[in-house]
């Protein structure tokens, strides 16, 4: 996937056959992915945060001798039976997605830490393990494939020398590859910035004429960021907005975070940021010429909020983390968070409960329905490349521009009506959060 595939990097040190040293999870160490056995268990010195730790002992297999027998002529000559590592390497790699989430760069790839404290590049879960719809949606998605160049899409890049240099190389190529991939559905040439700042920049942000609202106040949470208590985010914006120096619509991808900020204190979002914001770009870019005519409700209309974010999580997680496994748990732990953001608002007890949230999610208001526009719209529109198609979901982000609003654009790109839609889609969304939540 255009470089950012997932792999692991692990530098292995020879391991002692017989430790003399103590060794207690979680008790500092001082090598770097050295392996001890002690008491029946190998440990391994991980880097968490800025400390080097044990990890969770994982015990030592060992093969019972088989007795030997007197060989006859007719006998199979025996083998010694393989232990199968499959069981032992989805234990490895598991990671609850209500716990804490959090991803890596390595020698410039993207890795998973795993509940033992572990890096992982992959996630060894088979297909079968999650629900045919969230598999047929992803893989829909994956198999669309990039053009080597985005030809038809001009990039200005505008970097602050505060930007973490791992966070640039990243957003960067993040960048190109979102471009590259959403080059070919895009009919005529078209560009836009990419701003990459930190709380250093606020003088420079409070005065650029091309810039989301309320920057400066998210500029201030990330100054007042503590690492050692709290996890840092990126925040920002992409699509289509006006320049005060000119009053014509721009496109726009900007990402905040702290000058200070480093992966592994992240919040699990960052990794899916930039295509997440691209894809809102690529939206946009479809109705930009109507954007001057606008009014907020007709805008809302024309693109309704689960429309919107929904598709910029699917797309954003799905090309970022290029993992079954790793999408499929960022998607539940969007909704299981969402859910507990707004509590009671987000009633989810049967199919009609589930319409009646679908369309309050069209809107941005209040919060409540904001937030959880994100997981709502991912659901309903997961269920939408399942049954219609990658091509169909193509289809309704180009009507924006054509259509007289959003009903329109579902009956006319999908031969049924959104209250239809809305109603196949709801035992998925349901058994979904059904799930998430543990009922």
């Amino acid at each position: 996937m255009n470089g950012l595939l997932v792999a692991l990097a692990l530098t292995l040190i020879p391991t002692d056959a017989v430790s003399t040293q103590k060794v207690t999870a979680g008790s500092a160490c001082k090598v770097s992915n050295q392996k001890i056995d002690y008491l029946g268990k190998t440990y391994t010195c991980i880097k968490f945060g800025k400390k080097l730790i044990w990890s969770k002992g994982v015990l030592i297999v060992k093969a019972t001798p088989t007795p030997s027998a007197t060989p006859t002529p007719s006998a199979t000559p025996s083998t010694t039976p393989k232990i199968d590592s499959t069981q032992a390497q989805l234990d490895s790699e598991r990671l609850n997605f209500k716990d804490e989430m959090i991803f890596r760069i390595n020698n410039g790839i993207l890795e998973r830490q795993a509940s033992n404290k572990l890096f992982f590049k992959s996630d060894s879960r088979p297909s079968t393990s999650f629900d045919p719809v969230r598999v047929s949606a992803y893989t829909s998605i994956l198999n669309h494939k990039s053009a080597p160049t985005h030809k038809n899409i001009v990039i200005d890049y505008q970097i602050s020398s505060s930007f973490p240099k791992l966070l640039v190389d990243y957003s960067v190529n993040q960048v190109e590859a979102s471009a590259n991939y959403w080059n070919s559905v895009l009919d005529v040439p078209t560009s836009f910035t990419v701003k990459l700042i930190t709380e250093k920049d606020r003088e420079s942000v409070l005065k650029d004429t091309l810039m989301y609202s309320g920057m400066d106040q998210a500029l201030d949470r990330l100054a007042a960021w503590d690492p050692s208590d709290q996890q840092i985010f990126f925040t920002g914006g992409g699509g289509y907005i006006p320049d005060r120096s000119d009053f014509k619509f721009k496109g726009l991808l900007m990402i905040a975070t702290s000058s200070k900020a480093y992966p592994e204190r992240m919040n699990f979002e960052w990794p899916a940021t930039v295509f997440h914001e691209v894809t809102h770009i690529t939206q946009g870019y479809f109705f930009k010429d109507l954007l001057p005519t606008l009014t907020d409700d007709q805008y809302q209309a024309v693109s309704p909020d689960n429309f919107r974010e929904g598709n910029a999580n699917l797309f954003g997680y799905a090309m970022s983390l290029g993992v079954l496994g790793w999408y499929s748990d960022a998607l539940d732990k969007n909704l299981y968070n969402c859910i507990t953001s707004v509590g009671r608002w987000a009633r989810a007890e049967n199919e009609a409960d589930i319409v009646k949230l679908l369309i309050a999610t069209e809107i941005r208001t209040p919060e409540e329905a904001h937030t959880m526009a994100y997981p709502m719209g991912a659901l309903l529109y997961e269920w939408v490349l399942y049954k219609y198609g990658y091509d169909k979901v193509i289809d309704i982000f180009k009507g924006q521009g054509t259509s007289t609003d959003y009903t329109a654009n579902i009956s006319q790109r999908l031969g049924v009506t959104k209250d239809q839609l809305y109603k196949e889609a709801a035992p998925y969304i349901l058994s979904t959060i059904k799930r998430v939540l543990g009922k």
